[in-house]
């Protein structure tokens, strides 16, 4: 069986309440959050946002049409490593 990583899986397997999880592979690139508190994933951690001021006041994010993080989350203070 071939399993895709997404968001919500990555927030059950780590039990990360959040009201919306996005997973992206290289940690750069999401669409926006939109129900918070509201959490990105990349394949070795997460940064959780519990409201939509911090998310969008977060310097570290570009926020477009999509989310453009050009560190990726791991360079965001409140990264968790999980793997």
């Amino acid at each position: 069986m071939n399993y895709q990583l997404s968001g919500k899986s990555l927030a059950k397997r780590w039990r990360v309440s959040s009201n919306q999880a996005l997973y992206h592979q290289g940690g750069t690139f999401y669409n926006n959050l939109k129900d918070f508190p509201g959490t990105l994933f990349d394949p070795e951690g997460y940064i959780t946002f519990r409201t939509k001021e911090k998310y969008e006041n977060c310097t570290y994010l570009s926020i477009g049409e999509k989310t453009n993080v050009p560190g990726g989350i791991s360079n965001i203070p409140g990264y968790v490593k999980v793997v």
